[in-house]
């Protein structure tokens, strides 16, 4: 009986161990560029020729996405949220997980 507790016990350490990075990470998918965008551009207030820029730059994307070039569509995210305060953070959950963070100092 003392066996089969230490088993489950060590079990149950193990699978913890293993699963918790794992869950940490359950949403740090990349996130949708477009709307990822949109979804940040709505509480911020920006200036004319920056609402300008983010327009072509979420057009830029929607059409490099559509043609398959993700590396552009990226690109063009990348540079959009700059305008918009944030910076791209690399997660350890495995090989391209990022979140957008706000770029201190703004």
């Amino acid at each position: 009986m003392e066996l089969l507790m230490r088993a489950l016990v060590l079990g149950a350490a193990l699978s913890a161990l293993v699963l918790g990075p794992a869950a940490a990470c359950g949403g740090a998918a990349s996130p949708r560029p477009p709307a990822d965008i949109d979804d940040r551009l709505v509480p911020a207030s920006l200036p004319a020729a920056d609402l300008e820029k983010l327009t072509a730059l979420r057009a830029k994307i929607k059409d490099s996405a559509a043609a398959g070039n993700e590396k552009a569509a990226r690109a063009a995210e990348e540079e959009a949220m700059r305008v918009l305060g944030y910076e791209k953070v690399w997660l350890k959950c495995g090989e391209g997980t990022f979140m957008w963070m706000r770029a201190s100092g703004k």
